[in-house]
């Protein structure tokens, strides 16, 4: 009965140990009121910016020091309706970075999701930027259709 115990029990903590441990996981929504946008008399605006930047509140308990990947960035953009133009794009940060890493260009007025940021550090200071471009009748004041969201998931 012995014999049978000490090599049953070795196989099982060799089997154990052949396992990878299991990443854990999370996620950090996050929105915003999309701004209001005056039209110049040429019919262009400024690039109006919707930032959604991570703090340390944002993680769990014994999160903010974990090595972190992105996994998923799911985002919901306004439109501006009363717009002759809506150029949209969503832009990653480094954590604390003055400029963007990447853009991508997204569709104003949809929901999405996107993996374009995966190979990029994320952790506390990083950011997500909704840029639009718009131009428009001299005058107007552009509404957005809705407010804007991002939702940074992750893995640690």
């Amino acid at each position: 009965m012995k014999k049978t115990l000490i090599p049953l029990s070795l196989v099982a903590v060799a089997a154990l140990a052949s396992f990878p441990a299991l990443a854990s996981t999370g996620a950090i929504p996050k929105t915003n009121t999309a701004p209001t946008i005056r039209i110049f008399s040429a019919g262009t605006a400024p690039t109006a910016l919707d930032n959604f930047s991570v703090t340390s509140t944002d993680f769990k308990s014994g999160e903010l020091s974990a090595t972190k990947t992105l996994t998923l960035v799911r985002f919901s953009v306004a439109a501006y309706p009363a717009a002759l133009t809506d150029m949209v794009k969503l832009c990653y940060y480094r954590p604390y970075a003055a400029s963007w890493e990447k853009c991508i260009d997204v569709t104003p007025g949809t929901s999405s999701t996107t993996a374009a940021f995966n190979s990029y550090i994320f952790g506390n200071g990083s950011k997500l930027q909704l840029r639009h471009d718009v131009t428009g009748t001299a005058g107007d004041q552009l509404q957005p259709s809705r407010q804007e969201s991002v939702t940074f998931e992750y893995s640690y």
